[in-house]
């Protein structure tokens, strides 16, 4: 068996272990919102919020290094057209 079959077993585990622990009622308010659901859900709705929020962050961030080294590699173009001149 691969390690990344054991792994993926060890953490489908610890998942169930989590839910089937975690199913207690939780009450959440939010400005106009009273809302009641599962301690699991939640959790899980914050896991993902928190998986989409990272990727938003990590893509402006190599958007922001691409655009920094476009402009240097501009710039090193036009010294080295000066350079030949």
């Amino acid at each position: 068996m691969k390690i990344k079959n054991i792994l993926l077993i060890i953490i489908i585990g610890i998942l169930i272990i989590i839910s089937t622990q975690n199913t207690q009622e939780v009450n959440i308010k939010l400005i106009f919102w009273d809302i009641t659901t599962s301690l699991i859900i939640l959790i899980y709705i914050i896991f993902v919020i928190s998986f989409l929020l990272g990727m938003i962050f990590s893509g402006m961030k190599r958007a922001v290094r691409e655009r920094k080294e476009k402009k240097i590699q501009k710039q090193k173009e036009r010294s080295q057209k000066k350079l030949q001149v």
